[in-house]
């Protein structure tokens, strides 16, 4: 017979396989695992759908936001090493530095393109730490040729973008590593799980196999039983009757010769007697056998039932194999809900990456929009200040031609118009002011004709009173002789006197009333 213990053990290992449910769990772990566990490489495939984009197409995103600035040679990339060294937040507030990257992009442009610059701005662009009197002799220098002015100023406008689009470039790469390590660790989880799953399952069908071969060693053990029970009890009947049969055929043989009738008449009634006495006896081992099996059945029965209220109360909710599944059970839930949290924060992480991707597309092509047409503003401002430039010099050669060639026939209005429209005035507007510089030059000519010929006749009637005073007052006056030096020096006292009175006639003309 197989131990009871054997039994117990099997049987509630065959309960508990199939409370839980392996199979289910196994299947639910398979699930779970294809969904998420996947190798390496597909984890990076799976990645990169993600982000909505390949590594071709992330690596061209950001070549077209950098093309302008960082190109393929040792001096952008040393500018872009710079620009990630040193900051670069700091460079959307700190004016030096970004007069720092405009003068380092100047220089690498200079040097690709073999143009000259001026010496204050020779510096190591490595190093891309220099003295805030280099940056200011730098910029002054720069500012005295317009092109160079042009360029400098337009790097220095756009050197924000360029480190709005490393920062970016460097924050979607930590984004990438930062969704492959969860990924990775959500897989290293679910493999971990699929393990533990795999091990439970194993420890299941186990103790399924060990708790069939149990209950079929027990069927076997009670069947045998029961079948010797029944052949113990027929040898003991066969016996007993084989015995009966001999001594009834003894006692006949014996007495058979001196048999009278009343002899014959008690041998047949000792004959009934030992019958009904096996009969008895038969029976007697019959109910007794019949009693054993009851008992040994009342016996398995109340094992049995024994075990059952074991097993019921193991597997009850207040038994301790169900609060341990259950805190299992809970364990699992918890497992499952925070794989879950994970997964959903690593979805809207991967959501906000491609948030920030399609952000900075957008950006990008924005800034490219703007640097073109900033680009196109002053390559036409540039083009039209280079043809007013042209237009005056020819306006100032024919000046100068017509000056010492013949004054009379420059085409005035046609100079003033052309020196206006220059200047952004509208062409009548130069007619109007060349009618008006004609009538200008006419007043003022007929003016000074005018101020010209009352001088020459105030000059002349000056003289002419003068001298009619000087007579006049030479009659009224006697003549004194004169004698001594005062004698040889009045002629020249009197030439004297007649220039102060022809001075005082004509200050006095002139002056006004």
């Amino acid at each position: 017979m197989v131990p009871l213990h054997l039994a117990l053990r099997a049987v509630v290992a065959l309960a508990l396989f199939r409370f839980v449910g392996g199979a289910s769990l196994w299947n639910s772990g398979n699930a779970d695992l294809k969904a998420h566990g996947a190798p390496d490489s597909e984890v990076s495939a799976k990645l990169v759908s993600d982000l909505g984009l390949s590594r071709h197409q992330y690596d061209e995103l950001f070549s077209k936001a950098l093309k302008d600035h960082v190109k393929e040679n040792d001096c952008y990339r040393s500018v872009t090493e710079s620009v990630r060294i040193h900051g670069l937040s700091s460079s959307l507030s700190d004016e030096m530095l970004r007069k720092r990257g405009a003068i380092a992009l100047f220089l690498c442009d200079s040097a690709e393109d073999s143009i000259s610059f001026p010496q204050e701005c020779k510096a190591d662009v490595s190093a891309f730490e220099w003295s805030e009197d280099h940056v200011r002799g730098c910029v002054h220098a720069l500012h005295r040729v317009p092109q160079q002015w042009a360029s400098f100023d337009n790097h220095r406008k756009t050197f924000p973008l360029l480190c709005f689009a490393q920062l970016q470039k460097e924050g979607v790469d930590e984004a990438r590593s930062l969704y492959r390590d969860i990924a990775v660790q959500q897989q290293n989880f679910l493999f971990h799980l699929h393990g533990i799953a795999k091990e439970r399952e194993q420890g299941y069908e186990a103790l399924e196999r060990r708790a069939v071969t149990a209950l079929e060693q027990l069927q076997q053990e009670a069947r045998r039983l029961q079948s010797h029970q029944a052949e113990v009890i027929r040898a003991h009947v066969e016996a007993t009757l084989a015995r009966l049969s001999t001594s009834i055929e003894n006692v006949a043989l014996r007495s058979a010769a001196n048999l009278t009738r009343a002899g014959r008449e008690a041998l047949w009634s000792s004959v009934r007697m030992i019958q009904k006495r096996a009969d008895e006896v038969l029976e007697a081992s019959v109910l007794q056998a019949s009693a054993a099996s009851q008992q040994q059945y009342r016996n398995i029965t109340m094992q049995t039932t024994a075990f059952q209220a074991l097993v019921q109360q193991t597997f009850s909710s207040e038994g301790p194999l169900s609060r341990a599944l259950h805190s299992y059970h809970q364990q699992q839930e918890e497992a499952a809900l925070q794989l879950r949290t994970q997964s959903s924060q690593s979805h809207r992480f991967a959501q906000e990456v491609r948030d920030a991707v399609s952000s900075l597309r957008d950006t990008v092509f924005d800034a490219n929009r703007v640097l073109h047409e900033e680009r196109k503003r002053a390559a036409e401002e540039e083009s039209n200040q280079k043809a007013r430039d042209n237009q005056g010099r020819d306006m100032l050669l024919r000046l100068v031609a017509g000056l010492l060639d013949d004054p009379n026939a420059l085409d005035w209005t046609g100079l003033v118009a052309t020196t206006l429209l220059r200047q952004g005035i509208p062409p009548w507007c130069g007619t109007i002011l060349t009618s008006l510089l004609h009538l200008t030059w006419w007043g003022l000519s007929n003016i000074l004709l005018a101020v010209l010929g009352w001088a020459v006749f105030a000059l002349t009637w000056s003289k002419r009173l003068g001298a009619s005073a000087l007579q006049a007052e030479s009659l009224q006056r006697p003549p004194v002789p004169l004698r001594g030096p005062e004698a040889r020096t009045e002629a020249r006292r009197l030439r004297s006197l007649g220039a102060d009175r022809h001075r005082n006639v004509l200050r006095s003309i002139s002056s006004p009333p």
